[in-house]
Order: structure tokens, then C-alpha cells, then sequence
């Protein structure tokens, strides 16, 4: 799991709609573009490791911290996620997703590890031979799926579909990412 980021309070919101709320979390926060641009740029950069890429993302696109928003209402503190999961939830499947999309478009790098068997508390890339899959509060058939997952998918069909996206293209016969294709990818 990721750090969740610091609370984002709502200030005096003029009333407790969802627009009201938004417009006053947002107030005064813009994208970093160059942050955006940055991690769009260097995601296939093999010295551009996940917590760079974190770093950038969360600096660059301010809305991720609406997952964490709050506003005194009433004079209580209320949680502002309607999914039914905790805020932090939503957090961590969000920004796993963007890990997924730096995952993928490395899969020629560390991306098929990183994507199978995911990252340690300290940023490191797990493998097969880990020593957190010792824990023993995991599921212990958990290592097994991950293990099937990484000798059963077809990455070469992956590839071929970031091609047909777009996101790759051949340059004097190396493949290399477009930019702005994927800096479309992670804002969307």
C-alpha cells in the first residue's frame, strides 16, 4: 500500500452539495504539468524507478487527493466517499492503476515482475523468491496465482496491443513509447 496523502479539507463550503464541496477542495489547485509531462516522458526510463513515478503523479494531479477529502459539516467530520469502500480504498485502487499503466509500458524493462508480484515497502521489486510471500497473513496460494499469471500471459499480445494503441511505434527500427499518447493515458 501507498502512503495515503495528508486530509484535503473542504473550507466553508457554501453548502453541503457535491459541487459546493468540490469547487472549495479544488480552489487554487492546478495540475503540474510539467510533473504530468515528466512521468510521461521517463516511464520507459530504466532509471526512472515506481516511486519516481508515484512522486510525480501525486504531485502533478492534485484531484487524487479528493479520495481523502473531508469538511466540517455540522460540526462533524464526514467522510465524503459514497462507494461504500473506506477513502483510502478508492486511493489505492486508483493509484494502482496508474502503477499498472507504468507496469505495462515497461514490460521489456522490470514491468512483468513489478506487475505479477508487485513492489516491497521500500520500492524494491518482489519476485517469485520474495520473502514476503512468507508472511502468514497472506492467502498461501496466493505466490502460486501470481507465479501461473507471470508464466501464462501472453506479454508479446500486450505489446502488440500498446502498438495498436499507439502508445509504441517503431524509430529506426527501436521501439520507442510516444509521449503524448501516454501522457494521454495517465490523465484520463
Amino acid at each position: 500500500r501507498v502512503p495515503r496523502p495528508k486530509l484535503l479539507k473542504a473550507e466553508s463550503p457554501k453548502d453541503d452539495s457535491p459541487a459546493s464541496v468540490l469547487a472549495s477542495a479544488m480552489k487554487g489547485k492546478k495540475t503540474d504539468w510539467k510533473r504530468a509531462k515528466n512521468a510521461a516522458k521517463r516511464i520507459c526510463d530504466p532509471s526512472y524507478s515506481c516511486k519516481d513515478f508515484f512522486d510525480d503523479i501525486t504531485a502533478a494531479f492534485p484531484e487524487l487527493r479528493l479520495y481523502c477529502i473531508s469538511t466540517d459539516i455540522d460540526g462533524d467530520d464526514k467522510d465524503l466517499t459514497s462507494s461504500g469502500r473506506t477513502a483510502d480504498d478508492e486511493y489505492q485502487r486508483t493509484i494502482g492503476a496508474l502503477f499498472a499503466v507504468f507496469w505495462i509500458m515497461r514490460l521489456d524493462i522490470d514491468g512483468k515482475d513489478s506487475f505479477c508480484y508487485g513492489m516491497d515497502e521500500n520500492w524494491k521489486i518482489r519476485d517469485s523468491s520474495s520473502t514476503s510471500w512468507s508472511d502468514t497473513h497472506r492467502d498461501p496460494e496466493e505466490l502460486t496465482k501470481r507465479m501461473a499469471f507471470h508464466e501464462r500471459t501472453d506479454w508479446r499480445a500486450i505489446q502488440q496491443l500498446l502498438m495498436s494503441a499507439g502508445l509504441f511505434q517503431w524509430q529506426d527500427s527501436k521501439r520507442v513509447h510516444d509521449e503524448g499518447r501516454t501522457l494521454a493515458m495517465l490523465i484520463m
